[in-house]
């Protein structure tokens, strides 16, 4: 479809890919690799020894200001950043750093 290939152009451009989001990533991985980015920063499960799920989170919700120092971390020499979409208050932060916002 046009947003598979216009990912393709990005990718042949040399243009990162990143989604960001408190979604777990049992939600944003699968995601993640079906529109083939880059990377998937979101909130994580924490698992205990006994490899079970505790009901927390292991590391910090990505949300509000969160998404954008996950982002800031994973761009870290990998130059500049330009477009964001965003939909709801807890991208705010996302957005108004952006050099193209884009609500949606």
């Amino acid at each position: 479809d046009g947003r598979g290939r216009r990912r393709r152009q990005q990718q042949r451009d040399g243009r990162a890919g990143v989604l960001i989001s408190a979604s777990l990533e049992v939600y944003l991985e699968p995601l993640g690799q079906l529109l083939d980015v880059d990377a998937e920063l979101c909130s994580h499960f924490e698992i205990d020894s006994t490899e079970r799920l505790t009901g927390l989170l292991a590391g910090p919700d990505v949300r509000g200001e969160e998404k954008l120092r996950q982002l800031r971390h994973w761009m870290a020499g990998r130059g500049a950043f330009v477009h964001a979409y965003g939909n709801s208050t807890g991208d705010r932060a996302l957005l108004a750093a952006a050099d193209h916002p884009h609500s949606v």
